[in-house]
Order: structure tokens, then sequence, then C-alpha cells
């Protein structure tokens, strides 16, 4: 027998007390009386006793001691059988676990096969539960009656293409551990042990040998849209020859050998020929990992953005603009009104006082603020960038250290324009933004680039990176700056773009129907078991998604519950006594009161 509360026994102190009031005594009290033999006709002699005695003597006194010794024991909870010791395993079932050796079996099979043989082996009590580090972590099974049933999980576990949150794994089994009183955690992975510092004894078996492997790490479009460029990583494979495929329609239509002379190179394919084009790349030569050596993607070519440029005359900032994908108009200030339509309008020094517009995408180059969205400060001269946001879409491929402002605007920060570079005296460029005054699904936001100085009053148009300037504020304003225009990859349920209306139907790779939610008429949330080129179908539209790094278990995460009880026998007297501790409480408690409520009355005299 354990006791899941030992300090529990401390309240046997109780006993002394309770022993103390048995033997306590009232002493009589004396009354002077002129005869005697009046009251022994009336009465006969009775004993004073104490409260304690009164009940019982010294019967009475063992039956309440042993009273208090029934509810400092259930306090104590104690379970019969032998202490839960052994250990808590972690599995790692995470997509580098596929790996497979020289004999065709997988790490996972490997490292499976192991902890069937601990929890074999072990006895009993060995094995309290197995934790699986794949994202994300959960419980694959404890020690309950059914040991079988715990075999049986076990053995049905699979690995998944997701990455392993060893920490997170390592933190739930010590909690497990901890409430199993295990000796130690014992983990199973082919990656090294991270820094943990947890309380339990920590065991780290590698599972597998280093094999040589080549991947595709990612893929992005070139510059000018032609091209993609494919990011290769590999170990192992250093002076071999190596081969990029782009597959159209399970056509292969480009072939590209790739010289291995680092772990990483990158290589350029052409591509697809139209917008919403299902592609594949597939790179050889196969390694032990196969999860890594395809991609799936569609290629996507956003829809020219139309800019407006309202200016006098700055032919810098119109040849900025002039990139592919940006159809720009310009007129002067005097021609436009709020009425004029375009993606994004370009305000060069204005001079107007306000205007007038609740929603739209703007860029205000230099002079004041006619949008209301920034705060007024004084101009500062001679300021250079020594602050920005380097996580901004707006700056990315942008040289500031190369920026000099003879002399700043007078925008200045507010609740709607934060700053996104700033000078050692004044913003340089904000980034400001109001909501729309009615929040339904049709109504927008106001949304503006503030840049915050003339381009007369500083060396920005002779900057190489002004035109990379212009074409990230534009595509940021335009929400275009995510860089999902390839493809889709996620751990998770893929959340994808989608322009489907109404009621939507998702076809998997291998031609079944699979669950599909439409969220905000945008996203599309799936739930895919694999890989591949998914088909969206809404109404009489049809889309193709690319899915590449998706979980493939079907398991819902379960909780950190043990089960403490490891036999048939110990089930029976935990399932049975604990009730029965509770019931003893409960009728030791209720006897007690009514033992002060009869003698407080006067209901019951003995002696």
């Amino acid at each position: 027998m354990t006791l899941a509360n030992p300090m529990a026994l401390w309240w046997l102190a109780l006993a002394l007390p309770v022993a103390a009031f048995f033997f306590f005594r009232v002493r009589p009290v004396e009354v002077e009386v002129p005869a005697l033999a009046l009251w022994d006709e009336l009465t006969r002699a009775a004993d004073v006793h104490s409260f304690g005695i009164r009940f019982g003597r010294w019967p009475t006194l063992l039956v309440q001691l042993l009273i208090v010794g029934l509810l400092v024991f259930t306090l104590a909870d104690p379970h019969w059988g032998a202490a839960r010791r052994g250990i808590v395993i972690v599995l790692d079932d995470s997509a580098t676990m596929q790996t497979r050796d020289a004999t065709g079996r997988t790490r996972f099979d490997l490292a499976k096969a192991a902890v069937m043989d601990r929890i074999r082996g072990a006895g009993e009590n060995g094995v309290a539960a197995v934790v699986l580090a794949g994202e994300p972590v959960r419980l694959a099974g404890s020690r309950e009656t059914d040991r079988r049933g715990f075999e049986g999980r076990i053995e049905r576990l699979e690995p998944r293409d997701v990455n392993a949150d060893l920490a997170r794994a390592v933190c739930l089994a010590s909690n497990i551990g901890a409430d199993a009183r295990s000796d130690a955690i014992v983990v199973y992975s082919d990656k090294p042990q991270p820094l943990i510092s947890e309380g339990s004894p920590l065991e780290w078996t590698m599972v597998g040998t280093p094999e040589a492997n080549i991947g595709i790490a990612g893929v992005r479009k070139s510059d000018d849209g032609r091209e993609l460029i494919v990011t290769i990583h590999q170990s192992g494979f250093t002076g071999r020859v190596a081969i990029a495929r782009l597959v159209i329609d399970g056509r292969e239509v480009e072939r590209r050998e790739i010289a291995l002379g680092s772990r990483t190179v990158e290589v350029a394919l052409p591509a697809p020929d139209r917008d919403g084009q299902p592609f594949e790349i597939r790179c050889d030569p196969s390694d032990a990992l196969l999860l890594d050596n395809v991609y799936y993607g569609v290629w996507t070519v956003p829809k020219p953005a139309r800019v407006l440029l309202v200016t006098n005359g700055n032919l810098p900032l119109l040849a900025a603009l002039r990139q592919p994908g940006l159809q720009v108009e310009s007129i002067t200030p005097e021609q436009w009104t709020v009425a004029h339509s375009a993606d994004v309008v370009v305000l060069d020094a204005p001079q107007i006082a306000n205007i007038n517009v609740t929603d739209g995408c703007f860029i205000v180059v230099g002079g004041s603020d006619p949008l209301g969205l920034s705060s007024s400060i004084a101009p500062q001269t001679d300021q250079r960038p020594v602050q920005w946001s380097p996580d901004r879409p707006i700056l990315r491929d942008v040289d500031l250290l190369n920026w000099r402002v003879r002399r700043t605007a007078s925008m200045g920060p507010s609740a709607n324009a934060r700053i996104i570079v700033g000078g050692a005296n004044a913003p340089l460029v904000l980034e400001a933004r109001k909501p729309a005054p009615q929040p339904n699904a049709a109504a927008k936001s106001l949304a503006a680039v503030l840049v915050n100085f003339d381009l007369r009053d500083s060396n920005l148009a002779t900057r190489a990176s002004f035109p990379i300037f212009m074409w990230n504020a534009v595509q940021d304003l335009l929400g275009r700056s995510d860089g999902r225009d390839v493809a889709v990859a996620t751990g998770a349920p893929a959340r994808i773009p989608s322009q489907a209306r109404g009621p939507i139907r998702i076809m998997a790779p291998r031609g079944e129907p699979c669950e599909g939610v439409a969220e905000t008429n945008e996203v599309v949330i799936l739930q895919p078991d694999c890989a591949g080129i998914y088909h969206v179908e809404g109404g009489a539209d049809r889309e193709a998604v690319a899915v590449n790094w998706v979980p493939n278990g079907t398991d819902a995460p379960k909780s950190a519950q043990l089960v403490r009880s490891t036999s048939p026998s110990h089930a029976i007297i935990d399932t049975w006594l604990q009730p029965l501790w509770s019931r003893v409480l409960a009728v030791a408690a209720i006897v007690i009161v009514m033992e002060l409520i009869l003698f407080h009355f006067g209901i019951l005299r003995l002696g």
C-alpha cells in the first residue's frame, strides 16, 4: 500500500484534544442543605461525570480515536499495490522519422520496436505513458486496465508529416511522470537533445544513422515573374549531380542538371505559361527521405495594379512607378477629384488642406497630409534613418543607410499613423490606417504610406532602392506582400485563399472529396491527409490549391490524463475503496455533530 499524500498524517495530532476532552471532568457544585433525609427519599445518588466519559467511558474514547484515524487515513489517499514507478517515453513521430535505412525500415519503425520491447519487458509498472513529439504534442497512451489496448495503440502509430516539438513533449512527459511518480523520461528521436531543464532524469536515445539526403527547401518567383527559383538543400551528396524537373499535367516540361558543390544551391526553372496552372517540381536522385523530394504549386499571376499619380511633374517618381504589373496614369492636381478610380493614388507634394475620403489606398510624398491621418510637427533638417522596422514588407530589399534628407515635411505620428522609418528628430516614413466608419463586410478602410519629405529635398530619387521601395509600398497597400502567390505550405490545417462563393466542394489528389469550409468567402480551411494539388469547387468556379506539408494523422489530440490502476484486482480496490473513504468521512462527521447536539440539550444522559 502507498499513500499519495503522506503529509496528511500530521492530522493525527487531533487525537490529543480528543483524549483531553475524554479525561476532562467538571467539578460538582456543592450546596449546603439543612438535612439529607428528605433528599434520600426523593432521589437516589447519581455520579457526576464529565462530558467525555458520560458517552461511554473507555470504549467511547477508542471509537473517537478510530474516527480520527479513519479521517486522517482518507486524507492520505491510500492505494493498494506496488508504488507507481517506471518511465515515461517520448516518441518522435515527425517527418524525418520516415527516413529509411539500408534494410528499408524507417527510423520510426526502429523507435516503435524499441518502445514495444520496453513496454513488454519492463513489467506491469514499467512504462507509465507514451508521448508523441510531433506537432501538436499529444498523449499516445498510458498504462491502464486493458494492457493489450495500450500495446495495440502503440503498434498502430505512424509518423506524420509535421515538425517535432521535443521541448514541449518532454515538458508534458515530466508532468505525467510527476503524477505517476516515474523514475525517468526516455526519448527516442533522430534529433539531438535540445536544452531542456526538467526535474526528472532524461535518457536520450538517438534512432538511426545519418543518411544522405537531398530535398527542396523552398520555391519563389523571380523578380520579373518569369522563373521559379528552387532552393535545394543537400547533405551527403556533395560532388554529385542532381536533377530538378518541372512537371505540368503529368508531363515533364523542363529538366535542369545541378552540380552539388555546396550544401545549398539554387536553380531556375521556367514559370508555367498561364494563370492558375498547377505544377510539380521533383528533385532526383531519390534518397532515404522521399517527403521533401517533391514540391506542389499553383502558378498565379496577380492582376495589374492601377496607380494614379497626381503631380505637377516629377519624372523620377513616374519612372519608379512604371514597373511590370503596375498600370500608371499621371494627372495634375487640378484634374484630380476623388471620383477618379484607381487601386492606389500617389499624391506628390500635395497642397490640399483636406480630402473628404473614407476609404482607399494612398501614397503621400512630401507636403502636408491631406488625409488627416497624422499629426502636425515642425520640419527638421539634415535627417538620416536611424531606426526602422525591418520586418515590414515595405522595407524588403531597401537600403536605408544611403538615405539623406535635407528637410522633412510636417507629418508626425498619431493614433492612426505609426513610424516605420525614423530619423534622429523626425519620422521619415509613416504607415497610416483608419478603420471603416461602419463595421460591415462591404466597408473598406483608409490606408496610406506617408513619406515625410519631398523627393527634391532628399537623395532618394537617385538611389537604386527607390523603385523597390515604391513597388513594396504599392504591394503592401494592396495586401499582396505576404508572398503566398506560388503555393501554400503548412504544418496544420491549411487556410487557402479562395474566391469560391457559397457552398464549396474539395477534390483531393486521389479524386475523393474531403471536408472544406468557406470562411468570409475568401479562405478555405482544408483538413487534407496528404500533400498534392486540391481542387476547390464553388458554384461555377473551380480553382486549384497546393498543399505541401500537412499532418496525415487522424487521431485528435488527447488530454494528458493518467490512469493509475494497473491490474484488475487493484482497479477493484481503488474503484470501491475510494468512495468508501468518502462515506466514512461523512459518517464520522455526522456522529461527532450528533454527539454534540444530544448532550448539549441533555437528550442523552448515561451513568
